[in-house]
């Protein structure tokens, strides 16, 4: 993430505005206000499509990166859960353009090709997952990978017209790289795990314990940087009493498990790098 605080304040006013312009309630994010397709003149060409939902939530889950503020995050849920109920194909999975309680004459289409702008459909897919991992929501996940199966017969064929299809499907396969963070996101610390191009990592800010990946974690100096358990194979398989039974070493700054011969380092956590299974 590349930190430019001079970037920060347009890009919340400008989020502050689009909200302003949503209908029918105006007055900032929540319950009861909706995208809108285009404005112009105080009018409005009426509620908006797959990608307008999709797009915008992408930007507040970045924008929540970014500011450390969990409005824009609750926001983005909301949105995308909507943009669920009102495009989702039931039956075939993928999204609709259109929503569901919308003009009938019109039939309902599905728009897959990324180019030359992401797709409602990859889009919201990317969005879902992230969400889904944020939240620990298995339902987000399946719909996410709906919209892959959708365009897998095409991407050996043409895999340029689905680049963005093809960064969800890697975020999707990735190893888990969850990042929460509990206190200012502009600390040195929280900036050492943001600041390396992580494209398969999920981040949340807090404190909140309203949203799953930030729930019970706090420190003294009310920081938290924290790891998925899959990050460390042996962990993952150790006994609860191994487990259980662990020393800290370097001042802090490290743990080892003696009994399975596990060391975790907090270097190693913020530079993202998971213990690999051995293969054999």
């Amino acid at each position: 993430m590349i930190f430019a605080p001079d970037f920060l304040f347009p890009s919340s006013h400008e989020a502050e505005n689009h909200f302003h312009r949503f209908a029918p309630g105006a007055g900032g994010p929540g319950p009861g206000v909706f995208p809108v397709r285009s404005t112009r003149g105080g009018r409005t060409s009426g509620l908006g499509f797959l990608d307008d939902y999709a797009n915008v939530a992408h930007g507040l889950i970045e924008l929540h990166a970014a500011t450390g503020e969990l409005r824009w995050l609750h926001e983005a849920h909301r949105l995308a859960e909507l943009a669920v109920e009102l495009f989702a194909d039931a039956e075939h999975g993928g999204f609709f353009l259109s929503p569901a309680d919308g003009d009938m004459r019109v039939p309902r289409t599905k728009d897959l090709q990324d180019s030359p702008v992401p797709s409602g459909n990859s889009m919201l897919a990317h969005v879902l997952l992230r969400l889904s991992r944020i939240w620990g929501d298995d339902e987000l996940e399946r719909r996410a990978v709906s919209v892959f199966r959708l365009v897998e017969p095409a991407l050996s064929r043409a895999p340029g017209f689905f680049a963005w299809a093809l960064c969800g499907i890697d975020l999707w396969l990735s190893a888990l790289r969850e990042i929460a963070i509990v206190g200012d996101v502009g600390a040195p610390v929280a900036r050492a795990a943001l600041e390396p191009f992580q494209p398969t990592a999920v981040v949340s800010v807090g404190p909140s314990e309203d949203v799953p990946l930030l729930s019970g974690k706090t420190l003294v100096d009310g920081r938290t940087i924290s790891v998925p358990l899959a990050w460390s194979w042996r962990l993952s398989d150790a006994t609860p009493e191994q487990s259980a039974h662990y020393q800290i070493f370097g001042a802090g700054t490290g743990i080892r498990w003696p009994d399975i011969d596990e060391d975790l380092s907090l270097r190693g956590m913020l530079e993202g790098t998971p213990a690999r299974r051995p293969t054999r």
